[in-house]
């Protein structure tokens, strides 16, 4: 049988690999602290604004339980102003609850994806809505403004 040279994506062409580590990336590749944009609610409510021809680049994240048996909770996240990317119908992220006779309790946790999202020519509130009544919910976003 007949040998056959295989070369692995990430070698050199001696056939050693490349190195693993990677430098540490350059302490100005950070953003300002002046940018960062953060903020939480545990109820329905603004988690953050972002000002009138910014982009804020992060994510969101929900966690929240329901207790109680034949109950239902929804907590969404959405822009608010109509001038806003995405625009305010569009649910940025979302979570239903549900318990029934036989579940006391139920507990869910998510996050998004890194997004950006555009404050349109006036601004924009990013807002948590809950209908029902989850006995704990915090709503969070991370990120900074870019521009």
């Amino acid at each position: 049988m007949a040998e056959k040279a295989v070369r692995i994506e990430g070698m050199f062409p001696s056939g050693t690999a490349l190195p693993v580590a990677q430098a540490a990336p350059a302490a100005s590749s950070a953003p300002a602290s002046s940018t960062i944009l953060s903020g939480s609610v545990t109820t329905s409510g603004t988690v953050i604004s972002i000002a009138a021809n910014k982009v804020w680049y992060g994510y969101f994240g929900l966690s929240a339980t329901l207790t109680g048996s034949a109950k239902t909770a929804v907590v969404t996240v959405q822009t608010v102003d109509g001038g806003a990317v995405p625009a305010p119908s569009v649910d940025l992220i979302s979570m239903n609850l549900v318990t029934t006779a036989l579940t006391d309790s139920v507990h869910g946790d998510g996050r998004t994806n890194y997004i950006y999202i555009h404050g349109g020519t006036s601004g924009t509130d990013i807002s948590a809505t809950v209908t029902g009544d989850p006995s704990s919910l915090s709503a969070t976003a991370y990120g900074y403004v870019l521009a």
